[in-house]
């Protein structure tokens, strides 16, 4: 499942220049390096998140760290736990941007206690699967539009991040209970 050894590293990322990117969740760990690094490597990076003050904290210190390079860092707010909040993320940045090159869906949560969102699915599920495919779905028109180029052809590039816990939980999808109200919660699941 792992390689020993690194087949890819930060030295391997190409000039991203005029490349333009979404990081979700990435004012902390992997989404915060990816953001990083995306921007070292002179990409317009959008952080989306749900905290403001969290994507500021993360700016300036990776701005502190770049010694000196200017770094194209900014915020788009984001709540995952409100599809409406989703669909008016892609809306604002449709009207900011008029290309994506980049779409990393790395924001996600894990072991939360059982809880229902506004929308009436289970946190877990509608934060880690469903607003990833609702925020990826209504930036289609615009990552579509954007590998339409010529001159980004086989450039455009959507990630879904996820974690080796998924290895460890139950073989499938419950359909018929989505939101495991009859159990209460993926944790009863393992």
């Amino acid at each position: 499942m792992h390689s020993k050894e690194p087949e890819f590293s930060e030295n391997d990322i190409p000039d991203l220049s005029g490349y333009v990117a979404i990081v979700t969740g990435g004012n902390s760990g992997i989404g915060y390096e990816t953001a990083n690094q995306l921007a070292l490597h002179n990409a317009r990076v959008y952080i989306a998140s749900r905290s403001q003050e969290r994507v500021n904290q993360a700016i300036s210190q990776m701005s502190q760290a770049a010694m000196g390079k200017t770094l194209d860092l900014h915020f788009l707010q984001i709540d995952l736990q409100d599809l409406k909040s989703v669909k008016a993320a892609a809306e604002h940045f449709m009207t900011l941007e008029t290309r994506l090159d980049i779409l990393i869906n790395n924001a996600g949560v894990m072991t939360v206690p059982f809880k229902l969102t506004a929308d009436g699915l289970e946190t877990q599920w509608q934060v880690n699967y469903v607003s990833p495919h609702v925020f990826t779905s209504s930036l289609m028109p615009l990552l579509l539009s954007t590998a339409s180029t010529l001159d980004t052809k086989d450039r455009v590039r959507i990630v879904h991040v996820s974690s080796d816990a998924a290895f460890f939980g139950p073989d499938t999808v419950q359909w018929n209970d989505v939101n495991m109200t009859s159990t209460k919660g993926v944790m009863e699941l393992w």
